[in-house]
Order: structure tokens, then sequence, then C-alpha cells
């Protein structure tokens, strides 16, 4: 969660004292006037309510100011021939560590073609799909982290590009969209940032081409210690994690954080430990 600005608090403190200073003038001035007090009597929960509304307004305004989100581009083509989607991840300011990005689409209209490209300063690529899982599944999982020597983006960031084709000639639309409830992106202080998607629409019809390069993978560790993360900065806890992640294992013995969850900020935890 984002810390409140001290502009924002600043304005509450400012509400606060100002109330408290009229509060004060009042039970100077009532010993004096009773029927003055009793109209600042009645007068006072409108002001109140004037003085929370003031605050809740203040509260919305700021909440607005920063929206992160995750969009294709372009967000709307044609499909012949083959073309890519690019991936892109608005974070502002915040310099992004890991993602997770899920994309669906209908494999009876659109199909993947070629390696999934990634962004090289998120260069540990954990997991993803290759071309004919994704096409029998409609969906593309990609799971990519910082390395301790990669520069971690911020603000557009390109996270990945896809190509697509159509499966069909037939004249119609198709949605390439996200699974939000299976996306996960964390900036560098491991906080998970809260993202907005927007879908893409495919008319099968026509449209531009242009290339992609491939991005290796790290391969999983055959055999593993009995406690790999006894020693939570070891590459077999880094190993152990990878596989719990990706399902291969279904042990918990990489939730470094103890929360019964396999997830981007036990690998967080393992980085910073490993990587000092």
């Amino acid at each position: 969660m984002d810390q409140i600005p001290d502009s924002q608090s600043a304005n509450s403190e400012k509400l606060k004292s100002t109330v408290s200073n009229l509060l004060q003038m009042v039970k100077d001035y009532s010993s004096e006037n009773p029927i003055f007090f009793l109209f600042i009597l009645l007068m006072l929960p409108v002001t109140l309510l004037t003085v929370q509304q003031t605050v809740n307004y203040l509260s919305k305004a700021q909440g607005t100011d920063l929206q992160y989100t995750i969009t294709f581009s372009p967000t709307s083509l044609s499909l012949p021939p083959d073309s890519d989607f690019k991936i892109i991840l608005s974070s502002q300011t915040k310099k992004v560590a890991f993602a997770r990005v899920v994309v669906k689409y209908d494999p009876t209209k659109v199909r993947l073609t070629g390696t999934i490209t990634t962004n090289p300063n998120l260069s540990t690529v954990v997991e993803k799909t290759d071309m004919t899982t994704a096409n029998s599944q409609g969906k593309v999982v990609i799971v990519i982290a910082a390395s301790p020597t990669d520069t971690q983006p911020q603000g557009q960031i390109e996270l990945a590009s896809l190509r697509f084709s159509a499966s069909s000639q037939i004249n119609d639309t198709a949605i390439i969209s996200f699974d939000d409830q299976d996306m996960q992106i964390v900036e560098s202080t491991g906080t998970e940032l809260s993202v907005n998607s927007v879908q893409a629409q495919v008319n099968l019809n026509s449209g531009q081409q242009n290339t992609s390069n491939p991005t290796p993978t790290i391969s999983l560790s055959a055999s593993l210690p009995a406690e790999p993360c006894s020693n939570k900065s070891s590459a077999h806890c880094f190993q152990q994690w990878k596989r719990e992640y990706t399902g291969v294992d279904n042990t918990k013995k990489s939730d470094l954080d103890n929360n019964g969850m396999i997830d981007l900020v036990d690998f967080e935890i393992w980085r910073q430990a490993a990587y000092p």
C-alpha cells in the first residue's frame, strides 16, 4: 500500500486545527452569551459533516492520482498476416521486480505463433508457456523477474511480445485479454501493485507483420536436498521455489514469508538474501 502523501496529511491536520480553534472561541464567547452558545450547538453537526466530506474528497482525489495499467499494443488490429501484440505495463514511478502475466484467447479464432520475447531487464524467466501448450489451452503464462544485475524497469514497460495469426479464413472478431485473477505485479520493495487491464480486439482480415527474438529460460534442478531452504540464500532454495511456483512440486518448502503461498514475494526474499 502507498503511504498517504505529506500534502494530504497536512490538509487534514489544518482542518482539525481550524475546528479546534473554533471550538475554543465558542467556549470563550459562550460564557458571556448563552443564546450564541445554543446557536453554535445547532450548527456544530453541519460543520463537522462539512469537514468530514472535505477530508473524504481529498482522500479520494489522492487515490486517483496513480493508476497502474496493463494493456496490449496495439489494442486493435487485423489478421492475417501474422502480427505482434506487445504487453505494456504502466507502473508510473514504481520499479518493477516481478511480473506474472496470464493472457487468454480463443484458439479456434487466433493462435500463438513463434517464441514469446520478454523484457531484458526482467531477465529471470521463471515460466513461459510454449506455443503448443498455449494453443491447446488458449492461455499464455509469463513469469519474469529482475536478476540482481538487472536495472529494474519503471514507467511504460514492455513486459513481453506475442505473435498471433488467424486460425481460420472466416470473417470474424476475436478478443485477447488478461486473466486478472491470476496475475501479480510486484515492485522493488516487495509490494504488489493493483493493476487495471485492457483487452485487445482482433479483426480476422488483415494486419501488419513484425519480428520477434527468442529468450532462454532457466532449467529446473533434477534433485534437491530434503530441506533446500534451510539456507534461504542458497541456489537450492531458488530451485525449490521455482519447482513449487511452477507446480512441479506440491510442497511449500520455499514459503519464506510463511503466508501459506508460494509467490513472487518469496523470490524477492531469496534474492535479497542471496545478493545483499
